[in-house]
């Protein structure tokens, strides 16, 4: 499976606090959303949202993670739920876990995604959405990390 992004809870482990909502994606593309898929506001169309895309950093606005797949096709709009809180604390892989050191941890880091895979680019401190918390080695790259949303 590719590398996704999955909430675990909230920064104060009171997982309450998140709920879900729906989101409403702009025709055009087939099932465009799926889960796990970062969701940001989409800029371009007011009121819809849009998987975030590569290089996402804090001049998007996060709504959250996607729960489901989005029904939009070609021709009609579509919605999707996606899960949302203040600070959500996700599962997130490293884009290259050998260059993994404890130095990182704290700071900020933006998204990456490659051919399906959400990973958090530790190469790219400039305005990140992701504060590293922790991280297993630098073989797996399997990060913790809290992720801001604009409720």
């Amino acid at each position: 499976m590719a590398a996704v992004i999955k909430v675990i809870n909230t920064p104060d482990g009171q997982f309450p606090k998140t709920f879900i909502r729906k989101g409403v994606v702009k025709a055009g593309s087939v099932e465009s959303i799926k889960p796990v898929y970062l969701i940001i506001k989409d800029s371009g169309n007011a009121g819809y949202a849009i998987a975030a895309p590569d290089a996402t950093a804090s001049t998007a606005e996060v709504l959250g993670v996607a729960t489901s797949t989005s029904n939009d096709t070609a021709s009609a709009d579509g919605t999707f739920e996606f899960v949302t809180g203040a600070a959500l604390l996700v599962e997130i892989k490293a884009k290259t876990p050998g260059s993994l050191v404890s130095t990182m941890l704290y700071d900020q880091y933006t998204l990456d995604v490659t051919s399906g895979a959400y990973t958090l680019d530790q190469g790219t401190t400039t305005n990140g959405i992701f504060r590293l918390f922790d991280f297993d080695n630098t073989t797996d790259g399997n990060c913790i990390a809290t992720l801001s949303c604009n409720l």
